[in-house]
């Protein structure tokens, strides 16, 4: 049996702290090999979103890190409150083939970071993104 990830559709979710809204910043980034999609929202309230096309050397790339990718190791961490989650999952057709999740009370290996730092790379204007001014309803 093969340990090789097959997968054509990568998810990438940051889930901020427990903070006020007017400083809760979550994201997703949703990429095949065709597009990447990024939305971000505070408690789930679509905030601002991007959507591009994606360059094959890209997707060939983030394949490659994807095989890298390994379970976090626990850190030390006493009276740790307000934690945020990060979740990777790599789908193939509707199916998860693969997935990782964990919190800032986590280690993660080199690779899952390089894996993590270059998805969010693709999106240029992730910052921007996050930028965007929340406004109480």
């Amino acid at each position: 049996m093969s340990s090789q990830k097959v997968f054509d559709r990568v998810e990438y979710r940051y889930q901020d702290s427990s903070v006020p809204p007017k400083y809760h910043r979550s994201y997703s980034i949703d990429m095949s090999s065709q597009n990447i999609k990024t939305d971000v929202d505070v408690y789930n309230k679509h905030l601002a979103g991007d959507s591009r096309a994606v360059q094959e050397a890209d997707w060939k790339k983030l394949q490659e890190l994807a095989q890298k990718l390994e379970a976090p190791t626990t850190k030390l961490a006493k009276g740790a409150t307000g934690t945020k989650t990060y979740i990777i999952r790599l789908h193939n057709g509707l199916k998860p083939v693969y997935e990782l999740i964990w919190d800032s009370l986590n280690e993660v290996s080199a690779d899952t970071e390089a894996f993590v730092s270059f998805l969010k790379s693709l999106v240029p204007n992730l910052e921007q993104l996050k930028a965007t001014e929340y406004k109480a309803e």
